[in-house]
């Protein structure tokens, strides 16, 4: 499978996890922790898709400063606004299984939909210019 077709894939993913983050919003159901989850999931996913697209390596990473970085580090312009997606960092994996200190409660779920969204149609529009 070439970068591309790899980075597609993905992109496809960041999309489910998108739909299910739309699916939980305003469910009394799931907890801030599962919708930030697939809030963080979506973006992360997006994000390698950019690099594989672009032909960069990417670390086995939930860090999504890293991500943004390597894009950066890469010459790719990402738009200032979509670095404050970083924050969705706090709902990684890890900080699933933290009892003591999770992840904020009080998040707007779907304004965060609405970035991860903008994020990810983004990446499909300057993706399609890639060869």
């Amino acid at each position: 499978m070439n970068d591309r077709k790899y980075g597609l894939g993905l992109l496809g993913l960041a999309r489910d996890d998108l739909a299910a983050l739309n699916a939980m919003i305003g469910s009394p159901e799931f907890t801030p922790a599962i919708r930030g989850f697939h809030a963080q999931q979506a973006v992360e996913k997006a994000l390698k898709a950019w690099l594989a697209c672009v032909g960069v390596c990417f670390p086995k990473t939930h860090d999504l400063r890293v991500l943004f970085d390597r894009l950066v580090e890469a010459g790719v312009t990402v738009p200032e606004p979509f670095r404050q997606l970083e924050r969705l960092g706090a709902y990684a994996v890890m900080f699933r299984y933290d009892a003591f200190e999770g992840p904020p409660e009080n998040v707007d779920f779907a304004a965060t939909s609405r970035e991860v969204e903008a994020i990810i149609k983004h990446i499909e529009k300057v993706t399609q210019r890639v060869p």
